[in-house]
């Protein structure tokens, strides 16, 4: 019987980890999609192509790491979220049993610390399934070092052997990558805390903390050495410079002048702030329907009615027990501390900033928040009654959970854009040649923040044409053909060569062979290839109106050469009107007028109708050229009607589409509502 509830206590940490991560993730499986920096690496595993090879500049044993994953998960959106989740709660069970034998009689606490670790808000970047995962399991692997660290001097026998695994693993997830060097130097602080014996003077425990820290301070100092002063890092002046994550000429840049050791640490203090307090004032549910709001206190509601229960079923405290010892107090809180700021050490020394206002930037805070969650934990399990300590764990868990579902929420919608963007996309433009590119103002979801890195080679596995490692379609921003290669608004179409690489990947096209788009949801409802017709749209700014005139859509070809992969982008969504919208726009290039007036009577039919009226012109260019005149006429008073500021633009097309067309000699008298003067 013993036992049996032995082995019940054992398991319920973990099934708990595993339950609020369930909780809180879990329930956007299969809602989220691919951002950031998951693109390009779709890219590869799409295409097969060598990993080693795209790792080799920098974390060349990663690329093992990656190649793993990239077997288990492919290039399925869910897969890779499945596998994230899992390896989020991995992390999380090897935090807890990690700092479980550092502190054998204060599970309790730790396993706080370790549900705070697994929610905590100034890490908001697990919907960033592919690029991450392979950061859990070698977060994973640190913890799982420390914890044979100290079994290892713990261990009355095997001692040895425990020291070597630790002393593997170790080396693993260094040579790996550098996210938790830091953390590495924390690691005599952990040793001297295993060897806190009466028995002991301090200087023989000092003694041999030396000695056991030596073997991984050496690993360690090797390693950055050979980081800062031997590596040879390949140059492209783009992804890869010179100064791309150099702390010496970072730093030489720093001491240069008051003012810049001043900034620096100005940016140090913000980023701890940041990770302390700002971090937990984030918004949680804001701007989203009350049934959505509803859904989401109820399982944060949930996640914390199973912590409670299994808490309490698995330690039974009374409610006037101290948790911590004031000696335990202190190593909870000074070893959380240290943990804090060693984490964000390597951050700092390349000039890198938690607290910059970019969602992906809070990923240099990963490192830290495991000390930060033991230091709470200790604050939590200091106070003296089960009241406070529950109210104020509640209250943490409550914040933490809610601004994760609300963030989770956020990239759901993001991944929902994404989706009817390359969709509408193809549907619009069947297929691209060689060498052309999306060209747009702004990149157009805030989880692609870049052209260039991010939406480029999401374009090209759409369109699937491929040389290897040079894509043949890619996406820029209009500030990259400006500022980069120095388009001149003056002579817009004079072809410059334009280049960008991601690691392997390089595309090189003439500016002449852009496809400008506008993707604004909030302001029209559909994707708009821009063509030169569209100049007499009225809310352009001069920026935009450059994009028009940059744009070349007969480089569109309108047979598709293959369909987007569902099992990336998701099926096909059903057809409403941005379907008979992108078709018909397609059609109208190619002068099929009949087609477009069959797909607008279509949509009229199935009673679809736009957000905005400018999305009727094709139809209405159709419905002129056919010779429909009542319907074409109908159509413009309803445009006029509801947006007069559309009048020039209506006028204009009126004019081209029956320069070549037997009309009526008099066009305003189909228009009672407006004049357009010949």
């Amino acid at each position: 019987m013993k036992s049996k509830i032995l082995s019940y206590s054992f398991w319920m940490p973990y099934l708990l980890f595993l339950l609020v991560i369930g909780a809180t993730y879990g329930v956007y499986l299969s809602r989220w999609g691919f951002y950031y920096d998951d693109w390009p690496e779709v890219y590869l595993y799409h295409n097969r192509l060598n990993l080693f090879e795209y790792y080799q500049f920098d974390r060349p044993v990663l690329s093992l790491t990656v190649w793993l994953l990239s077997k288990l998960a492919g290039t399925s959106p869910l897969a890779w979220h499945v596998l994230a989740s899992f390896l989020r709660w991995a992390l999380v069970s090897a935090f807890y049993w990690c700092f479980s034998l550092l502190w054998p009689n204060n599970k309790f606490v730790v396993m706080i610390g370790a549900l705070l670790f697994a929610v905590y808000p100034a890490y908001s970047l697990q919907p960033i399934a592919l690029t991450f995962s392979k950061v859990y399991l070698l977060y994973t692997v640190y913890f799982l070092s420390l914890g044979f660290m100290i079994k290892s001097l713990q261990a009355s026998t095997r001692s040895w052997l425990f020291a070597v695994i630790s002393l593997v693993t170790m080396l693993y997830h260094t040579v790996s990558l550098e996210y938790f060097w830091g953390l590495e130097l924390a690691r005599p602080a952990v040793i001297w805390l295993v060897l806190a014996d009466h028995s002991r003077s301090s200087k023989e425990r000092f003694i041999l903390t030396f000695r056991n820290t030596l073997p991984y301070t050496g690993v360690l100092v090797v390693l950055i050495l050979y980081r800062i002063g031997f590596a040879s890092f390949r140059l492209d002046h783009f992804y890869f410079t010179a100064e791309r994550n150099n702390p010496i000429a970072f730093l030489q840049a720093v001491f240069s002048s008051p003012q810049n050791l001043f900034d620096y640490l100005r940016m140090i203090m913000r980023d701890i702030k940041y990770v302390l307090w700002d971090s937990w004032s984030k918004k949680s549910f804001v701007d989203i329907g009350i049934k959505t709001q509803i859904r989401f206190v109820l399982l944060t509601l949930a996640s914390l009615v199973a912590i409670f229960f299994f808490a309490f079923r698995i330690f039974r405290l009374r409610s006037d027990q101290n948790l911590l010892a004031s000696e335990k107090q202190n190593e909870f809180f000074w070893l959380g501390l240290l943990m804090l700021i060693l984490g964000m050490t390597p951050v700092w020394s390349v000039g890198n900033s938690a607290s910059t206002p970019g969602p992906f930037d809070n990923r240099h805070a990963f490192a830290a928040i495991s000390g930060m969650s033991l230091l709470l934990a200790g604050l939590l399990g200091s106070l003296r009654s089960a009241l406070y300590r529950g109210t104020g764990f509640a209250f943490l868990m409550i914040l933490a959970v809610s601004y994760q579902l609300y963030n989770g929420y956020d990239y759901y919608k993001d991944w929902k854009r994404q989706r009817s963007f390359f969709w509408q996309l193809y549907w619009r433009v069947p297929s691209l040649p060689p060498g052309t590119f999306l060209l747009t103002d702004k990149p157009p979801f805030p989880y692609l923040t870049s052209n260039d890195v991010h939406l480029g080679p999401a374009v090209a596995v759409l369109y699937q044409l491929r040389d290897g490692n040079y894509p043949s379609q890619w996406a820029f921003s209009l500030d990259a053909l400006l500022e980069d290669y120095h388009v001149s608004p003056e002579e817009p179409k004079s072809g410059v060569e334009i280049y960008r690489a991601v690691r392997t990947l390089e595309f090189r096209a003439l500016s002449t062979r852009a496809l400008s788009i506008d993707y604004s949801p909030d302001r029209q409802g559909c994707l708009w290839v821009l063509t030169p017709d569209d100049i007499d749209y009225p809310y352009w700014s001069e920026r935009e109106k450059l994009l028009v005139t940059l744009s070349s859509p007969d480089v569109i070809l309108p047979e598709a050469t293959s369909a987007p992969e569902p099992n990336i982008f998701g099926p096909e969504p059903p057809h409403t009107w941005c379907y008979y919208f992108q078709k018909a726009s397609l059609a109208r290039q190619q002068s099929d007028w009949e087609t477009v007036v069959a797909l607008g009577e279509e949509a009229l039919e199935r009673r679809l109708y736009p957000d905005d009226v400018y999305e009727w012109l094709p139809f209405l260019e159709g419905y002129i050229r056919t010779g429909e005149w009542e319907r074409a006429a109908t159509v413009t008073e309803e445009i006029i009607t509801i947006n007069p500021d559309y009048r020039q633009a209506v006028c204009n097309l009126w004019r081209r589409a029956t320069e070549m067309k037997q009309h009526p000699d008099d066009v305003s008298d189909l228009l009672p509502t407006i004049t357009c003067k010949p």
